[in-house]
């Protein structure tokens, strides 16, 4: 959702479609960080949720980095017709997923459409990465976490460590057990974040803990625990880190409790 938020837009149309979405929530009270932020930047977004638990060895982890690398240049197919006719092929075979190109260029793939996004909109990027955890527990998983270490390592530093076309940038899983996800981010990476100085981009995009304790108060639940479970959306890798859980989620729970009180 915060990717929907941040994300610059083509028309007047859709920047109304897409204020809708946020009525209602606490960031649309925070009026200042509201019009400072909202449609204002462009956004590389990278999820990780779909990899594929049967990655059983590293080349085809490998490919289905590639394949996620590949869906985020598509998303932004626009700007290749701004680039030079050298990057434009480079571009358009990572669009294509051509397996040909080298390590380093599609290590070095994020950074690039982050200048090239720079370059385009006059503005530098907003990167959002969501669920790392999934595929480092995979490669821990099957026995490869060190081949992939350095092929995930490597494209992070390139794109979150001192790259000047990247202004904020907001890392987000679920599970935050896993301590080799410290060795794969830059150690740098947190001074990335999104603004510590307005906590509302930890909170303001869905329920925290003591919210869906005080909606359990409210309306007599007992089981928390298990609605918590239920609607975990994330937790921020913005330190300290939080836990956020889906309002239409834990909504749709209550209601269920409620209807069968």
């Amino acid at each position: 959702m915060i990717a929907y938020f941040l994300s610059v837009l083509d028309s007047d149309e859709e920047f109304r479609t897409r204020r809708a979405l946020f009525k209602g929530l606490l960031i649309e009270n925070r009026h200042e960080t509201f019009e400072t932020f909202f449609a204002q930047f462009p956004v590389i977004y990278i999820d990780f949720l779909n990899t594929p638990v049967d990655n059983n060895t590293w080349n085809s982890m490998y490919k289905c980095l590639q394949d996620l690398i590949s869906s985020v240049y598509r998303r932004h197919s626009y700007v290749s017709s701004s680039l030079n006719s050298a990057r434009q092929i480079v571009f358009q075979q990572i669009i294509e997923c051509n397996r040909d190109l080298s390590r380093k260029e599609w290590e070095d793939a994020l950074k690039a459409l982050s200048c090239y996004l720079c370059k385009f909109h006059g503005k530098p990027i907003i990167a959002l990465v969501d669920n790392l955890e999934i595929p480092v527990q995979i490669s821990i998983d099957k026995g490869y976490f060190t081949e992939a270490n350095r092929f995930i390592k490597n494209m992070f530093s390139e794109f979150l460590k001192e790259n000047p076309y990247l202004d904020k940038a907001m890392v987000a899983i679920v599970d935050t057990s896993n301590k080799k996800l410290d060795k794969i981010l830059p150690a740098n990476a947190w001074e990335y974040s999104l603004p510590s100085s307005d906590r509302v981009f930890q909170y303001g995009f869905g329920f925290t803990e003591t919210d869906l304790i005080t909606l359990a108060k409210v309306f007599k639940v007992v089981d928390i625990d298990d609605i918590m479970k239920k609607t975990l959306q994330c937790k921020t890798g913005v330190k300290p880190k939080i836990a956020l859980y889906n309002p239409q989620a834990v909504w749709r729970e209550l209601y269920l409790r409620l209807n069968n009180m």
